[in-house]
């Protein structure tokens, strides 16, 4: 249009307006009133280019014309809604009646304005239009925050949920990952169907993680659970879960709090680590019954290299309490030696003799048989210290 449209079109803020009527002195001049009230507009004179301009896009609205040859404005207004059934359409019409009226609401008019004389009635057109353009907006963002939601919800590993602070925890809110994870759909949970308590938490956990969260909600923190479960198809698994209440002016139409979180599958993870926990409790063992000193030290940064684990043949050889030698760092034990950490923890094996660092700085002459090896996924440099012959 002219130059208050050009500089409209150029800001991405302004809404986009289609308007169509068959009189183009009569669109001419609404474009520029409309424009000087913040619109960028574009015209067309029939209802067949309007819809070649709207393929074309995009626009935040559509004024029409009702009254026009071919295609009139409700005719328009079927086949627009046929590919764009949210987008907001006005009604300007100078041939109004309540048939026409009520005939355009039926077909999904957003808005009826009946065209007056004098300039005015373009400002009472820009307000509906742009109150129409809100709300078309809002929606969309809201609809398109949804869709990343629901995107975001479908692809974590776990399922998110909304419950009741009550007994059996009823659930409000259930994320699709629920079916993975317990084996039931999420409506058998919202519906009460199925009882997240009764039904899925293995009986002996069910006191101790409702203690842990009702003890977390009289402390105002978030929670965090582990717990055993029972599957729909019977298997046992281990969940982690971590929430919090929230208050009920945070959820629409309910009086109480209730509690949001996530909830995911840490069952390998468990095993994992139970199959550590007993693997280190035998290494200590075995350890312990060794009659040489035993040192095993993380090498891998000089910076932070520390010992991991000691037997009390290697406390007595060094003269070290055994709780102390573990604090010490392996370079101030290697400080009266000819051999530093790097070079020891850079050969496969060594078998040489080795002046140690006592607690009070005197020198201990030890043989030491020492290599480097990979024990749980970590490299360990382990010394063999006993007294020389």
């Amino acid at each position: 249009m002219n130059s208050v449209g050009d500089a409209i079109e150029d800001d991405p803020a302004s809404p986009r307006i289609l308007h169509v009527d068959d009189e183009e002195g009569l669109v001419d001049l609404a474009a520029t009133f409309l424009e000087r009230e913040g619109l960028s507009v574009t015209t067309a004179t029939d209802a067949e280019t309007g819809l070649s301009l709207l393929a074309e896009g995009p626009f935040d609205a559509v004024v029409s014309d009702y009254d026009m040859p071919g295609t009139d404005g409700l005719e328009f207004l079927a086949a627009v809604r046929e590919e764009y059934p949210d987008l907001p359409f006005i009604l300007f019409t100078g041939k109004g009646s309540e048939e026409i009226a009520s005939e355009a609401i039926s077909r999904g008019v957003t808005d009826y304005l009946q065209k007056e004389t004098g300039t005015d009635q373009y400002a009472v057109l820009a307000n509906r239009i742009e109150e129409s353009v809100r709300r078309y907006r809002a929606e969309n963002d809201l609809a398109e925050a949804r869709r990343r939601y629901e995107t975001l919800l479908a692809n974590l590993p776990g399922m998110a949920y909304r419950c009741r602070i009550s007994e059996g925890w009823p659930m409000e809110f259930v994320s699709e990952g629920c079916r993975e994870l317990t084996g039931y759909d999420p409506e058998e949970l919202i519906s009460g169907e199925v009882d997240w308590e009764a039904d899925v938490l293995v009986p002996e956990d069910r006191e101790q993680t409702r203690s842990a969260v009702e003890r977390a909600m009289d402390e105002g923190e978030p929670f965090e659970v582990t717990y055993r479960i029972i599957r729909n198809d019977g298997e046992r698994r281990t969940l982690w879960e971590q929430g919090r209440a929230i208050e009920a002016d945070a959820v629409a139409d309910e009086d109480d709090p209730m509690l949001e979180g996530f909830i995911t599958d840490v069952t390998e993870r468990e095993r994992n680590e139970q199959a550590l926990r007993t693997v280190s409790a035998t290494q200590r063992a075995v350890l312990q019954r060794v009659s040489d000193g035993v040192v095993l030290i993380d090498p891998d940064d000089a910076n932070i290299a520390e010992i991991v684990e000691i037997n009390a043949a290697a406390a007595d050889l060094t003269e070290y309490e055994p709780s102390t030698l573990l604090d010490v760092d392996p370079a101030d034990l290697l400080a009266l030696s000819d051999a530093t950490l790097d070079e020891l923890a850079s050969q496969d094996s060594f078998d040489r003799r080795l002046t140690l660092a006592s607690p009070d700085g005197s020198p201990i002459d030890l043989d030491v048989s020492g290599c480097s090896l990979t024990f749980e996924g970590h490299r360990r440099l382990v010394l063999v210290l006993s007294s020389p012959e």
